[in-house]
């Protein structure tokens, strides 16, 4: 075992890791030397290190291996030492291990190679995935658990029996997202027909029960019961797959609707049952309802807050390009703070409380718009004034009506200028009044586009 300091002295992120794999080692019976130790850390480190990793990160692995058994921190550790969206490829110090395994295809498709097979460790894991020779795979199809898996088996298996890797790998099987609870069910009988005389039917369904409890920790922010901590973690996830959003200071109106609208169309369509998954007691049929109910919850309503914001956003893009083209957010809606500076020119700052307020507001919506989400955010406010002030002025009904008509100017249809005549309206106008005092080079445009509407709500009166 590692020496540890005292209790109340914090270790570093690496010291961490470097004790969860002697701790999990251990209890396998495995002494590792500090050499044996120090390979996988690094490698493992180094990978969750990437500029990109905002959810796929080192606290992601360490909060869901807190307290687990040895088999199930493991696989977690390694469970996203591959992410090919966020890192535009594989890690650095695992490419030479993976080029022969899997080949490039169409973008960010990959095909397995026969490479596989010259290794009875890789070969074990593709067997255990379903995988073989020629299948070729993305990454909503299992891409990067199973170059993880093969990570993994690689590192460990000088140390760990057969078995051992088996189990690993399924706890990283399992890891793949949103699927029917049928693959369970497939994966112990993979396990079965590997062969491995410790591995017989019992030990098998107890692997993936452990595989399963794994699966489950790694999207447990589904369950959170605020609302505002879910919204936290999908706000990580947005720069995650939206690389313009790493530069908070330059991505333009447009690129932050899409990633809000990639974001809303995910969570829209995915079905709660699909998020949890339950495998022959694991967990108690109590726990799993408890948590599909909370994240059916959680996912209603951020899509909704996210519709919210869309309409926000849309009228934002939609002023830009009517008076002169997209352009940096920044310019409309003013710096976020930082060190440099704590309160930066901001339009919200000339945008007065809605006026009287609707009557179908939802308080839990309102406050998260109002306050923000439970943490700050790398690239944007944690709160939402413009569409709070929207949300206040409209209610939820009239917003998103207002959010359905965006369609035709999103999708190219119509030209902003002819859907923003559509959208005129004092709370509009005022929102066009607010930026035109940030953005500089178009206050005029945006004064007169502001004015317009104005006029065009008066004449409707008369």
């Amino acid at each position: 075992m590692l020496p540890l300091p005292p209790e109340d002295a914090g270790l570093p992120t690496i010291h961490r890791l470097l004790v969860r794999f002697d701790d999990a080692l251990t209890k396998l019976g495995v002494r590792p030397n500090a050499m044996e130790l120090e390979r996988p850390t690094f490698l493992v480190h180094e990978a969750l290190s990437g500029q990109s990793r905002e959810f796929h990160s080192h606290e992601h692995v360490l909060t869901i291996t807190e307290g687990t058994g040895p088999i199930e921190t493991l696989a977690g550790i390694f469970h996203d030492v591959v992410y090919v969206q966020v890192d535009q490829g594989f890690p650095r110090m695992v490419n030479d291990l993976l080029r022969p395994l899997l080949t490039p295809v169409d973008g960010t498709g990959y095909r397995l190679g026969l490479g596989v097979l010259e290794d009875p460790t890789t070969e074990l894991v593709a067997r255990v995935f379903g995988r073989e020779p020629g299948d070729e795979l993305t990454p909503y199809s299992g891409l990067n658990e199973l170059a993880s898996a093969f990570v993994a088996a690689k590192c460990l298996s000088p140390l760990l029996s057969p078995r051992h890797i088996a189990e690993i790998a399924a706890g990283i099987e399992a890891t793949i997202p949103f699927r029917e609870a049928a693959a369970f069910d497939r994966l112990v009988g993979r396990l079965r027909d590997l062969g491995i005389p410790a591995l017989d039917a019992n030990a098998c369904e107890d692997a993936v029960r452990t595989a399963v409890r794994l699966a489950n920790r790694d999207v447990e922010n589904f369950a959170e019961a605020d609302p505002a901590r879910f919204l936290d973690n999908t706000w990580r996830l947005l720069p995650e797959t939206n690389p313009a959003l790493h530069m908070p200071n330059a991505y333009r109106n447009g690129e932050y609707r899409l990633a809000l609208q990639r974001m809303e169309g995910f969570l829209a369509s995915l079905e709660a049952e699909r998020v949890f998954h339950s495998f022959r007691g694991e967990p108690s049929p109590e726990v799993h309802a408890r948590r599909i109910a909370q994240a059916r919850r959680n996912m209603t309503l951020a899509v909704r807050y996210l519709r919210a914001k869309l309409y926000t956003i849309a009228l934002v893009e939609a002023f830009a390009c009517a008076t002169g083209g997209d352009a940096p957010i920044e310019l409309f809606l003013g710096g976020l703070p930082d060190e440099h500076n704590t309160n930066p020119l901001r339009a919200e700052l000339f945008l007065q409380r809605a006026p009287g307020a609707a009557e179908d507001l939802d308080p839990v919506l309102l406050r998260l718009l109002e306050e923000g989400r439970a943490s700050p955010s790398s690239f944007d406010l944690g709160a939402s004034p413009y569409t709070a002030f929207l949300y206040r002025a409209f209610g939820e009904r009239a917003l998103m009506e207002r959010l359905e008509s965006t369609r035709p100017w999103i999708r190219g249809r119509v030209p902003a200028s002819h859907w923003l005549a559509n959208q005129a309206c004092p709370p509009v106008a005022a929102l066009a009044r607010a930026i035109a005092r940030v953005t500089m080079t178009r206050r005029e445009a945006l004064e007169k586009l502001a004015d317009e509407m104005s006029a065009a709500v008066g004449r409707e009166h008369h």
